[in-house]
């Protein structure tokens, strides 16, 4: 969280250009790490329909890694954009001047392209959310017959060994 203390340090000093300049900057890096992100759900969708499971661990440790710096960037752009709109005196980006600042357009491009891919990300996750119920249910009946299998089995070996304790003398 280093880069959270620099920004802490440099946002009371930063105009209101200059924190959209790192805005923009945040928002890109948050953008890169999400479509590494999707790459991940993408992988992860073909290896729990292959029932690769050191895979699937392997991709939910690595979506966990790059989510955490997703969050990271988060947190800095809020902290940052809540300084500049306390700067402009505002509540809200439509408010901001686009003719004074205008690299807010490349701003609203970058956050509505975050957006879309945040969506895209959130619908591979959801449809690979019910395979994975589907499959856990499916795995959850697979055992249970195999438990109702080896109950039997049990219980077939036990009427057999009773049965072999029993001698029938033919002869009488």
């Amino acid at each position: 969280m280093l880069l959270a203390y620099i920004i802490k340090r440099m946002d009371d000093r930063m105009s209101s250009k200059e924190l959209i300049d790192k805005l923009i900057e945040i928002s890109k890096n948050k953008y890169r790490y999400l479509n590494i992100i999707l790459g991940i759900q993408k992988n992860l969708s073909i290896y729990i329909k292959e029932e690769k499971i050191q895979n699937i661990l392997r991709q939910i440790d690595l979506n966990d890694r790059y989510m955490s710096k997703v969050q990271g960037f988060d947190r800095d752009f809020y902290s940052l954009f809540n300084k500049l709109k306390s700067n402009l005196g505002i509540d809200s980006i439509d408010k901001i001047d686009v003719k004074k600042y205008p690299q807010l357009k490349e701003l609203k491009k970058i956050v509505v392209e975050i957006l879309k891919l945040d969506e895209e990300i959130r619908i591979i996750e959801n449809q690979n959310i019910k395979i994975i119920k589907k499959d856990k249910g499916e795995i959850s009946n697979k055992l249970r017959g195999i438990k109702q299998g080896t109950n039997a089995d049990k219980a077939y070996k036990t009427q057999k060994n009773l049965l072999k304790g029993t001698s029938f003398n033919k002869k009488k």
